[in-house]
């Protein structure tokens, strides 16, 4: 008695096909490793990526600037004193700088949004 090399079912002799898989006993197929197929990854998930890539870059350049700018309103100080202008200027510095840090942190998490949305969209 003969198995089939591919579910292992008993064949009998003289039988060319598996009736079980089907199999072709006369050519049984050479056992191969398969080949893993490469994603693509579509036009959604590209603008993704480019989305991702410059909403980092942007809020990280424009929060960066608006923590140098609350530095320098919060160091602003006249000769004769505080004036109420400075002391407006230099409160508003402390929460200009919390701004740039939100913006940064709203950067971080959109961008990182992006490319989970990218990755989604890619095709198997």
């Amino acid at each position: 008695m003969a198995f089939c090399g591919l579910c292992g079912k008993e064949i009998s002799d003289g039988q060319t096909f598996c009736r079980e898989c089907n199999n072709n006993l006369a050519c049984p197929q050479a056992e191969s490793q398969p080949v893993p197929k490469r994603s693509k990854r579509g036009p959604v998930s590209i603008i993704c990526f480019i989305a991702a890539g410059l909403t980092f870059l942007l809020c990280l350049f424009g929060g960066i600037q608006m923590l140098n700018g609350a530095e320098n309103m919060s160091r602003l100080a006249s000769v004769s004193g505080n004036t109420v202008a400075e002391i407006f200027y230099n409160n508003c510095g402390t929460v200009f700088g919390g701004f740039g840090l939100f913006v940064i942190a709203c950067g971080v998490f959109t961008g990182t949004f992006l490319i989970y949305c990218g990755f989604k969209n890619v095709k198997k």
